[in-house]
């Protein structure tokens, strides 16, 4: 269906550009990281159409996403720049915001071994406590 055609469309693609360009195609990041989406779209597609009994879902899903990435290239072209300074500081922002969950992680783990501490030692004996309220 589409990942055919898309995968037939980036395939084109790069042939079409590796004719064209020649050896100066290997010199920018960008067309190289389009030559390995290519390859590993048509590696998934090999593996997905061969009785191999390989599961590549997932490698698909993650092959898509690649794709994706793909578009973060335009960002290159004038009329795009302010998308670039965009993109720029939500890089800057995800980092912070790593940190943060980084910080609410630790409480998380403080918190749970704060109430394994205090609970562990309450009966299910009385009649407060029992086996569905606990």
């Amino acid at each position: 269906g589409l990942n055919m055609f898309f995968a037939g469309v980036f395939t084109i693609e790069a042939v079409v550009k590796l004719i064209g360009l020649r050896g100066s195609y290997w010199k920018d990041v960008w067309n190289r990281f389009d030559f390995g989406c290519v390859v590993a779209t048509i590696l998934g597609i090999v593996l997905q159409y061969s009785n191999s009994g390989i599961n590549i879902s997932s490698l698909a899903s993650v092959i898509r996403i690649f794709r994706i990435a793909r578009l973060f290239r335009l960002l290159k072209f004038k009329p795009l720049r302010p998308m670039n300074k965009l993109f720029t500081s939500l890089a800057v922002s995800l980092v912070k915001l790593a940190n943060v969950g980084v910080v609410a992680f630790l409480f998380l783990v403080l918190f749970s071994i704060l109430g394994v501490n205090l609970f562990s030692t309450s009966s299910q004996e009385e009649d407060t406590l029992n086996q569905h309220g606990n």
